[in-house]
């Protein structure tokens, strides 16, 4: 069966890449692999080159300039990905697209195979995310999809809401989490080497994107992030720098500009998930509104301050603490973080995304499928 997955970003691609990796490896999947997205831009690392280096083959590269990140130029992108990607389908006729997330990118490709009457497997459906346009989409993508791997008992429950007669649905649990079990973390001391940070105080890594269905623009949002980021001068900290949402680029611009004034500040575009792993294993505490730190970091017992409302809607770990996208309660939050031991002796199970062996049921569900069977769904 020929499995087209697709991958826009740094985050879906770190998820998915162990998934990845065993699809290519399948004696009963032709995988190809579609790259598209920030994957391609200098200014977000060029993150293709971390898939590369992985080994996982890259079939095709789409465009997806990125130059004019308003509402206009994103919406000019996005079109022109869905008549590449169009053009694309008709040339490799895969059996089933595989898309992970709630990204607009990926909307191009799924809305190609619904018109296309190709089967699409979306991953991370049925998940809440009520401060950014993210749930619309990942919403959208779940009534287009045909099989769904969820990543909790609740949102496995909310996709059968959503489409009360699929028979589709598979509670699955984390790639995330599988991914973890098999990687080998850097420590403190290595980092520190690695990188040239100074580790004898507290650390922090930060990721902070746009809350994209606020009134309150990026630049206003930020702001209020730095002013409380300054109070700290003794804590170390790594800022990897915002996606490609409206707004993001004004954040990073005000990121790095903060960055520029502290020696103990430093700004990646894109760690690599490595090192962004073993900094969540390491680090005193986790500051932003990015999903991985409500997914991954509670996974290492790391307190989470999670900014504002982007990620409301999503299960909570006891390990997140959530704050107003206000000074003072940044402030209250990230001195909670400070004090907060962190959560060595918890249960993986008992937190919503602790359920192993995602990566191991998606193969096993994909690998029944005959082209003529899942052509069938």
């Amino acid at each position: 069966m020929k499995i087209m997955a697709i991958t826009t970003t740094r985050a879906d691609y770190g998820i998915m890449s162990n998934l990845l990796e065993e699809l290519q490896n399948s004696a009963k999947v032709d995988l190809k692999l579609v790259v598209s997205g920030t994957h391609i831009s200098k200014k977000f690392g060029t993150t293709i080159n971390e898939i590369i280096n992985d080994g996982i083959e890259v079939s095709h590269v789409l465009d997806f300039p990125l130059e004019d990140e308003t509402e206009a130029g994103l919406c000019a992108s996005t079109g022109g990905l869905l008549r590449d990607f169009g053009k694309l389908l008709g040339k490799e006729k895969p059996d089933l697209i595989m898309v992970l997330g709630d990204r607009f990118e990926i909307l191009a490709p799924v809305t190609c195979a619904v018109i296309r009457r190709i089967p699409v497997a979306h991953i991370h459906g049925g998940e809440t995310t009520l401060g950014a346009i993210d749930n619309k989409i990942r919403d959208a993508i779940t009534q287009m999809a045909d099989i769904h791997f969820a990543a909790t008992s609740m949102a496995a429950g909310r996709i059968r809401k959503l489409k009360p007669n699929s028979n589709g649905v598979h509670h699955v649990g984390s790639l995330s989490v599988d991914r973890l079990s098999n990687l080998e973390l850097m420590d403190r001391v290595e980092l520190a080497e690695n990188y040239g940070w100074s580790l004898d105080e507290k650390a922090a890594i930060i990721t902070y994107h746009p809350e994209t269905m606020s009134l309150t623009s990026p630049l206003e949002q930020v702001e209020e992030l730095i002013k409380v980021l300054d109070e700290y001068q003794e804590l170390f900290m790594v800022i990897t720098l915002s996606n490609a949402d409206v707004g993001g680029r004004a954040i990073s611009r005000r990121l790095n500009e903060f960055a520029s004034e502290r020696e103990n500040v430093v700004v990646h575009a894109s760690l690599g998930q490595e090192a962004y792993l073993s900094c969540l294993a390491n680090f005193d505490l986790v500051i932003g509104n990015s999903s991985s730190a409500i997914i991954e970091a509670p996974i290492f017992g790391l307190p989470t301050v999670n900014i504002g409302g982007r990620q409301t809607g999503r299960e909570l770990a006891p390990s997140v603490i959530n704050v107003d996208c206000k000074y003072e309660s940044i402030k209250a939050g990230v001195d909670d973080a400070l004090r907060r031991p962190r959560y060595l002796k918890q249960n993986i199970y008992d937190l919503p995304y602790g359920k192993l062996g995602a990566t191991a049921s998606i193969l096993a569900v994909l690998e029944q499928f005959s082209s003529e069977q899942v052509r069938s769904i």
